[in-house]
């Protein structure tokens, strides 16, 4: 039994994909790894365990070599060998500069056009044992993130902005992430798989060829086992920032929050009550997994220097330079990362929930979020919470927004016969007996048509008929805290 089919045949088990209905979309290049890979998932689906699915093969052509058309008559051409269905796309316009973050960012950009074609989120791509070891010295090297030192993950979720600038989720699987090339390479030549060597893995030009024709050989003559050893320590690497992940989104509430400047607020007292490693570490998660979203470049000197000022008992106020119009600015028991031209409450206080499973602060003492359905537990749920259930289809993407009260809104609502019928917002209060302050300060969720579906604490409105609770799939949820902190 080759170890490539029986390591592919376990692996598409182990993802626990409903895999007997799946549609798999494979990247495709035509080097060896991705033809063994697009031959490998051809045989395996053909058998009867898998013979409800069905693989789909992408190819981008970045036009930057020569003989790139060549790459991709090849795998249109093995594909239709297979009577496999296939889609290329070529890239219009190569760029100058930054080209390999940007020919990254393009290809996956059409991967993810053909999953949602194929109405799929998974995509396999061939990465290996080889490709793990180069990235993870690469990043030794040069430096990196307490992140990135995890290198190539064989599992990844990763969000892409498509051409009409809608979000689009895609489930990336590496199978063959433990498997070495060499084993690549004895399955094609064994099964007579065509690929196509890529020229330019011969340039010393580039680090990674540096890297494999120059150290990689010294490490096998020091070790013949080193690559298992570069697994060992990638898989070792990864279950421990898990773990610190997951200890910090327990915490994360009490730590920090999105605030209304556009950025976010760590809360000291609580970061404090943490041991000197927790903090160090949790710090770094916060800039890795939150932060870096608004603020894209940050070295480690800015989250050592942010460290110092949290840590500071000489210095209760105090501001540090972030870079690119950003600021941290510590204020007594809070410190926020906030742009510097942007200080100052927003005077719409509009508030996105764009960002799926996580609280967002509306008010120094009050939060929301919307939550998948699975996820709304006791532990996140806690206290006084309150709950604006919904179902929403498969695919559907959540998108809802919190703001006070404007003009003339309206809230529809379901009478017991069905029928929906609008009220004025106004009304709601007068019937309600809502006080002109209480008023003033209500928060309404609105969709994305602008509709009002929720006066938060006061009314639900009717979004979509849910006639029992296994319908439920995501859930709105706020909470209102009693102010810890004085944020002066």
């Amino acid at each position: 039994m080759s170890v490539v089919e029986e390591t592919l045949r376990q692996k598409l088990r182990q993802y626990q994909l409903d895999y007997k209905q799946a549609t798999w979309v494979l990247a495709v290049s035509g080097g060896v790894d991705s033809m063994v890979l697009l031959s490998a998932t051809a045989k395996i689906l053909a058998e009867d365990e898998f013979n409800q699915s069905q693989c789909v093969v992408a190819h981008f052509n970045h036009r930057l070599r020569p003989t790139s058309d060549r790459d991709m008559r090849l795998v249109m051409d093995y594909c239709e060998h297979l009577s496999l269905p296939y889609f290329v796309e070529e890239w219009q316009q190569p760029q100058a500069k930054n080209v390999e973050a940007l020919a990254r960012q393009a290809r996956y950009t059409f991967l993810a056009r053909v999953c949602r074609a194929n109405q799929t989120r998974i995509l396999l791509t061939a990465h290996h044992l080889n490709d793990q070891t180069e990235t993870l010295l690469m990043r030794l090297i040069r430096g990196s993130s307490y992140k990135g030192w995890q290198g190539i993950r064989e599992i990844q979720s990763r969000c892409l902005d498509l051409d009409l600038k809608s979000p689009y989720w895609l489930k990336i699987y590496r199978p063959f992430l433990s498997i070495d090339k060499k084993a690549l390479y004895q399955y094609a030549l064994a099964n007579r798989i065509p690929f196509v060597e890529d020229e330019s893995n011969q340039s010393e030009a580039y680090f990674r060829n540096r890297l494999r024709q120059q150290i990689l050989p010294r490490f096998q003559t020091e070790n013949p086992q080193y690559l298992q050893h570069f697994d060992q320590f990638a898989k070792v690497y990864q279950q421990a920032y898990q773990a610190h992940y997951e200890n910090f989104l327990a915490l994360e509430p009490q730590l920090i929050l999105p605030n209304q400047e556009g950025g976010w607020t760590l809360m000291l007292p609580a970061w404090m009550a943490l041991s000197q490693a927790s903090l160090g570490i949790y710090l770094r998660i916060a800039f890795e997994e939150r932060i870096v979203h608004k603020l894209p470049e940050y070295s480690q000197q800015n989250i050592d220097q942010v460290e110092l000022l949290m840590r500071s008992l000489t210095k209760p106020n105090g501001r540090i330079d972030l870079g690119q119009g950003w600021q941290a600015i510590r204020q007594y028991d809070l410190l926020k990362v906030v742009p510097v031209a942007n200080q100052s409450l927003s005077e719409t206080q509009v508030f996105h929930l764009n960002v799926m499973n996580q609280w967002q602060a509306i008010s120094e003492n009050e939060v929301i979020g919307i939550f998948e359905q699975d996820q709304v537990t006791d532990e996140v749920a806690k206290g006084e919470t309150l709950v604006y259930h919904l179902k929403l289809e498969p695919g559907e993407i959540a998108d809802f927004y919190v703001r006070h009260r404007q003009a003339g809104d309206q809230i529809q609502k379901q009478d017991s016969s069905g029928r929906v019928f609008t009220k004025k917002i106004r009304r709601v209060f007068i019937d309600q007996k809502v006080v002109q302050s209480d008023r003033d300060q209500a928060w309404l969720v609105c969709d994305s048509s602008q509709r009002v579906v929720w006066i938060v604490g006061i009314l639900k409105g009717y979004y979509r008929t849910i006639h029992s609770d296994q319908e439920i799939t995501h859930s709105i949820l706020y909470q209102k805290k009693t102010p810890k902190f004085t944020d002066l």
